[in-house]
């Protein structure tokens, strides 16, 4: 149905086994399949681990956004507004619900200059979770 090329780049390692929300990363895949390629435009997907960090970045080479829509967009992750989609919404709240406040959501985009999200989950246990698993306590 579409006419776009992808690559997706998967850095080996332990930290693929962490648990992570089902469909996380689809609806950010969907977005930019929707909103922001054009015939012959590229999305490139790379998950990689960074320090303590499992990191998912999704870019493509796309139409990009203009800063209000960006704006509009970080709102909408926050506040409900039924003028907007619910993807990215979607994605904070199950990253949240896994994570806590820890999980981290960047979008960078411009005009013509495609966009780019990047997810960073960390891979260590919560502060309290490594207390309570030191105190000999099951999680």
């Amino acid at each position: 149905r579409y006419d776009f090329a992808y690559a997706l780049q998967v850095e080996d390692g332990a930290y693929l086994d962490m648990a992570t929300p089902r469909l996380f990363i689809q609806p950010i895949v969907e977005n930019s399949i929707e909103h922001g390629l054009d015939i012959g435009d590229h999305i490139d997907i790379r998950v990689c681990r960074e320090d303590d960090w499992a990191c998912v970045y999704v870019q493509d080479n796309g139409v990009g956004m203009s800063t209000q829509t960006l704006e509009r967009i970080e709102r909408n992750m926050t506040v409900h507004d039924s003028s907007a989609g619910i993807g990215l919404r979607y994605v904070k709240t199950v990253l949240s619900a896994m994570f806590a406040d820890r999980a981290q959501i960047h979008i960078e985009s411009a005009v013509g200059g495609g966009t780019r999200v990047t997810l960073r989950l960390p891979i260590d246990p919560a502060p309290q979770e490594r207390a309570q698993d030191a105190g000999g306590n099951s999680k």
